[in-house]
């Protein structure tokens, strides 16, 4: 018999499969040969399996930068928004604090309205030294000193008779 009668035996999907086999069976013998953690099947499908998620991992790692992106804009938002809060809050601090200043009476609840302003805006600029501060500290200890004055004298105004007055 000779190689062309041979070879025209043989095609080529027999030629395939029988390298497919031989690659099979060396890598089956290396992996029992081979310490733990260096089988070279279990390199080949490491290799393989990242090599199919390329593109899922790269999509995952620019999602993943988009939502630290976002995450930052989130937090700044809520810092600005809870400043504005705290301004609104100085502001009412103030203004009731002018109020008292002027000799204008308040009823309990105002009272306990601008102590918990008094409250949260001490709090705050405690907790945030680099927010601008000063501003408002005398006139939310005077508000407390007139609500701590207020509460000893029974000297809180009262709805009930300020409508009966202005009637």
């Amino acid at each position: 018999m000779k190689i062309d009668d041979l070879a025209r035996l043989i095609d080529a999907n027999t030629i395939l499969a029988s390298l497919a086999w031989v690659v099979v069976i060396t890598s089956l013998v290396l992996q029992r040969l081979m310490p733990k953690g260096k089988a070279p099947l279990s390199l080949l499908a490491r290799v393989l399996g990242q090599e199919l998620n390329r593109e899922v991992s790269e999509k995952i790692s620019e999602i993943d930068k988009r939502i630290t992106a976002l995450s930052d804009k989130v937090v700044s938002v809520a810092k600005a928004n809870e400043e504005t809060r705290i301004i609104a809050a100085r502001v009412r601090i103030l203004r009731f604090g002018d109020e008292l200043l002027n000799n204008v009476s308040h009823s309990k609840d105002s009272f306990d309205q601008a102590m918990m302003d008094v409250d949260v805006y001490t709090r705050y600029c405690k907790n945030n030294p680099d927010f601008q501060n000063g501003i408002a500290g005398s006139m939310a200890e005077y508000i407390r000193e007139q609500y701590n004055a207020n509460l000893r004298n029974h000297g809180f105004a009262n709805p009930k008779e300020e409508k009966k007055n202005e009637s």
